[in-house]
């Protein structure tokens, strides 16, 4: 195989970022090349590369990924030569003799173009992935939190970390799916403006396995109240309470025997996106995103603010941030206040940052700072914000307070933000 130095070294790069740095099977370390593609996966990602090489057919590599990589750039001839020894090695350029591992042994990934579903596609920029993804958690116990979830019935892409949550409406349709922050890492470099994913055909999976069908006289003679008992803190029903005795028991005893039958849902597996020639699959985990609909409040005020005047108090407010104190006060009114009282190094207040719309009574809340400067330094012009009602809230020294104990909402453009308050 001959090929240009600088284009296997791109190769390379893009191949580095999804291959196995450490792992208990070598061959997810290696790239395998051949039918004039260079490929790498570690399970969970796989990426298909176009390499502009002369090959032949029959020619196969299976090499450890970051010890090819650091041999080609010590090279100093502009083509690298790769050609197959009879003891299992690859000669390179003549001077490195390497061991080859077996490619029939490289791990497949379903690369079908016959598997995917043409009808279910997201195509979502850069930028509003990039929003997105940012207020994903980088925990790894964080696993249902730690990427994108694409909620084809609401035709958003949304992401949190359980403080805050920020989402984008995109066009979309079909089942949910999850893509992990790991993905994104991998797939963002190589976009430029817009990424489009193509969906493997769904998959049913089975939710809740068949059970034991009810005995058609296991409700016989027992009382309403007894009935309703069963009902509220045994079979976890919700059957109404009128009705006659018969008419109730045959209600349950319907409910039970639905409830006794499987129960299927439709689960995308992998999700395929071709970017310049690259190609990437990735497996998306079976995760149950928590419902993110139910954490929004409900809002009593609407406001706006211009990006460029809300911007440099936070960024002010952020310089008297620490890792024991980052909290900004910020109260709503005909305008909007913010403070901040660090006690190991100082305060700050700003009384007028001009605002349209008008706040009775004030409503007070404390806030991350940081997460209020990502969401409005994302805006090109004016932010809306939402303001639910506020509560009393109790101090620690017994004394009472009204304040927000529900996030704000933001939104400019196709994008949505939520920030939960915080106790200051």
């Amino acid at each position: 195989m001959k090929i240009n130095k600088k284009k296997l070294l791109a190769a390379l790069r893009i191949a580095s970022r999804v291959v196995e740095k450490k792992s208990h099977m070598p061959i997810l370390s290696t790239v395998l090349i051949a039918n004039g593609n260079m490929k790498a996966t570690n399970l969970d990602i796989g990426v298909n590369i176009a390499l502009d090489a002369e090959m032949d057919k029959d020619e196969k590599f299976c090499i450890h990924c970051r010890r090819l990589t650091d041999i080609v750039r010590s090279l100093d001839a502009e083509t690298v030569e790769i050609m197959a020894k009879e003891n299992q090695a690859v000669k390179i350029n003549g001077y490195f003799e390497v061991y080859n591992m077996k490619a029939d042994e490289f791990p497949d990934f379903n690369m079908a173009e016959a598997e995917i579903d043409e009808k279910n596609h997201v195509t979502i920029s850069k930028g509003a992935l990039q929003r997105v993804a940012s207020s994903a958690t980088n925990e790894e116990c964080g696993f249902k939190l730690a990427g994108v979830y694409f909620d084809g019935e609401n035709s958003v892409a949304v992401a949190s970390d359980g403080h805050r949550l920020h989402m984008e409406n995109v066009e979309m349709s079909g089942p949910a799916w999850f893509l992990p922050l790991t993905a994104i890492r991998v797939i963002m470099p190589a976009c430029k403006d817009e990424v489009t994913f193509k969906v493997f055909k769904a998959q049913q999976v089975v939710v809740r396995p068949e059970s034991e069908k009810p005995e058609a006289d296991m409700l016989d003679g027992l009382r309403k109240d007894q009935l309703m008992a069963l009902n509220d803190d045994y079979f976890g029903l919700e059957v109404s309470a009128k009705g006659t005795i018969k008419q109730i028991a045959k209600t349950m005893m319907d409910v039970m025997k639905e409830k006794a039958k499987p129960e299927y849902k439709d689960v995308i597996k992998n999700v395929l996106t071709t970017i310049n020639g690259i190609t990437f699959v990735v497996r998306t985990p079976e995760t149950r995103f928590p419902d993110y609909k139910a954490i929004f409040p409900n809002i009593v005020h609407t406001v706006n603010v211009k990006r460029d005047d809300m911007l440099p108090p936070l960024e002010q407010a952020l310089s008297l941030s620490s890792e024991r104190y980052k909290a900004v006060k910020m109260t709503f009114n005909g305008h909007i206040e913010m403070m901040v009282e660090n006690p190991d190094i100082g305060t700050y207040q700003r009384h007028t940052i001009p605002m349209k719309g008008n706040v009775e009574p004030e409503v007070r809340g404390g806030f991350n700072p940081v997460y209020l400067r990502d969401i409005v330094a994302m805006a090109t012009d004016d932010v809306e914000i939402g303001v639910p009602e506020s509560h009393v809230l109790t101090k620690e020294d017994g004394t009472e307070d009204i304040g927000l104990c529900k996030p704000l909402v933001f939104k400019h453009g196709t994008f949505t933000g939520l920030v939960m308050p915080m106790r200051v």
